[in-house]
């Protein structure tokens, strides 16, 4: 009911056709709709971090060879610089978040009927996606290791050589770096739903 209220509040209401408004708000969200996005976005993230860690020792599975002993210390505070990438970057996971949700609910390559389940349009294209994805950010991260892009791309994530605080360790690269990896994910999912024809919501 709370939330209700919020919502009416502040003229919150889904789009009733596919009209695009645009990369960085698809929706046309308010202003005030657009932060909540963010806020629940990062708020995910650091409820699941901890999630993971429990699930991690519940299944026991041992530390990686180069924890125990760490072999080296690693980024062990974060800096000025480390927390206004993380929240530049919660920003753009939140634009690319809204346009994969825009996709998935208009898109006519996206499949959203149970009726329409398939194979080819689950399992092969859901594998489809992580191997083109895989491939694109192998070519992506070459070029983020040539020295002509390296110190403005790429150098800031190697500061951190042992991560340990989960999604802040790993969300701690350049808004570049940022961009040019969900870059891959999207051109992945658009090759894959215009190829195999569809793709399922699921």
């Amino acid at each position: 009911m709370a939330l209700n209220n919020i919502l009416e509040s502040i003229n919150f209401t889904l789009p009733e056709d596919d009209t695009h408004n645009g990369i960085l708000n698809p929706f046309n969200l308010s202003p005030q709709i657009w932060m909540l996005v963010v806020v629940i976005k990062a708020l995910g993230e650091v409820i699941l971090d901890p999630l993971i860690l429990f699930v991690v020792q519940l299944l026991r599975i041992p530390k990686m060879p180069s924890r125990t002993p760490p072999i080296m210390k690693g980024l062990q505070t974060l800096e000025t610089k480390d927390y206004l990438f993380l929240l530049v970057n919660q920003g753009i996971e939140a634009i690319f978040v809204m346009n994969w949700s825009h996709m998935m609910l208009f898109d006519a390559n996206v499949q959203r009927s149970t009726l329409n389940f398939t194979i080819s349009n689950t399992i092969v294209a859901f594998y489809t996606i992580f191997l083109l994805d895989d491939f694109l950010y192998y070519f992506a991260h070459r070029i983020m290791h040539m020295p002509l892009f390296y110190p403005w791309c790429h150098k800031h994530h190697h500061r951190q050589s042992m991560p340990r605080r989960g999604y802040f360790d790993a969300a701690n690269e350049s808004p570049l770096e940022q961009v040019l990896g969900l870059l891959c994910v999207w051109v992945s999912m658009y090759v894959v739903k215009q190829t195999i024809g569809e793709v399922h919501v699921a």
